[in-house]
């Protein structure tokens, strides 16, 4: 398995440390949409599955506010194309309702965005630690894979 990371992905040298130390290749490449998507058994997965990384809930929140419109647009194309999104927040969850981030949303109203963009996009949303990234990352991949191989 390569993973790709998007050409415009930033920080994310802690994920690269975690593939090398998982034993993964990974390239540099431009996706059409999402941070992360990989290539396996020569099957290029760019169009089937992408995980979207967010460092923080305060990323999150500026991506509601701010860069509302192209996040919908990439979100948008992912659907009609019929790619598999994930939204992985460099976070937890429980820090939306302690106020841990900084944005002008109330808790309720994260959550509420969070879970309509989900359902809108047919998003499936995991909060994980920024040491464990690289290894959701891989897993994520590796269990799409394998089930689209159990079913073929």
């Amino acid at each position: 398995m390569i993973i790709l990371f998007d050409t415009r992905e930033q920080k994310n040298g802690h994920i690269l440390k975690g593939f090398e130390r998982l034993g993964v290749g990974y390239a540099h490449e431009k996706l059409d949409y999402g941070d992360y998507s990989c290539i396996c058994d020569g099957i290029d997965y760019r169009n089937k599955i992408v995980i979207e990384r967010k460092n923080s809930i305060t990323e999150i929140c500026g991506n509601f506010a701010k860069g509302k419109s192209r996040f919908q647009r990439e979100f948008e194309r992912a659907r009609t194309e019929g790619c598999k999104l994930y939204l992985m927040i460099e976070d937890d969850w429980e820090n939306i309702d302690s106020g841990k981030y900084r944005s002008r949303f109330s808790p309720r109203d994260i959550k509420a965005r969070l879970n309509t963009w989900c359902h809108s996009y047919m998003i499936t949303l995991d909060f994980v630690n920024k040491g464990a990234a690289a290894e959701h990352i891989v897993k994520t991949f590796r269990n799409y894979i394998e089930g689209r191989n159990s079913r073929e």
